[in-house]
């Protein structure tokens, strides 16, 4: 009894590898716009529209994928992973960019006020807080303007280092230059 077990399955194998043959031969005529009957009279035709049509699915990626580059460049990854990605996929990561811009250029805002609100602190030039931050005044003219005025406001009688020309706002400021300034005038004044 055991042998015609053995003959069931190997029967049953063959037909199945029979149908897969079937199967592959009537997709391979499909795509190669033949009927199965003439793709085994005419292997070689076959082969022939076959690698035609492979040709022209290569040079359709390549086109798809040179159309593609812009945006593959502008999200930082490959052609082949944005023809990969579905639409949705491409539009999350693209609201995910919008945000990181965002909040870059509201670290880069908020560094740039508090620059101007400590040169202003320092110098005790409130007024000019307002403008310079409206008019989007980077920091460093912000507070070489705010310096400027704070040093043509003062009276000359008195050192404030917040805004000499030894560099107030800088650490190791030079008295004796600021009093030997100031003496020389009062001298010559007199």
């Amino acid at each position: 009894m055991a042998k015609p077990r053995i003959k069931l399955k190997s029967a049953r194998a063959a037909a199945e590898g029979q149908r897969d043959l079937d199967r592959a031969l009537r997709l391979l005529a499909e795509a190669v716009g033949m009927t199965p009957s003439q793709v085994m009279r005419n292997p070689h035709a076959a082969k022939a529209k076959w690698k035609l049509k492979e040709a022209e699915g290569q040079q359709a990626r390549r086109k798809a994928a040179s159309s593609l580059a812009p945006l593959a460049e502008a999200l930082g990854w490959s052609t082949d992973q944005v023809a990969m990605t579905n639409e949705e996929a491409i539009e999350q990561r693209i609201e995910e960019m919008k945000q990181q811009h965002i909040e870059a250029r509201l670290a880069e805002e908020h560094e740039r006020v508090i620059g101007i609100l400590h040169a202003c602190d320092v110098t005790g030039q409130h007024q000019l807080l307002h403008k310079l931050v409206v008019n989007g005044t980077p920091v460093s003219r912000a507070a070489e303007h705010i310096y400027d005025v704070a040093a043509s406001e003062s009276d000359g009688l008195a050192i404030f280092n917040g805004h000499s020309p030894e560099g107030g706002h800088k650490k190791a400021i030079d008295y004796a230059k600021i009093y030997g300034r100031q003496n020389g005038r009062k001298g010559e004044r007199a």
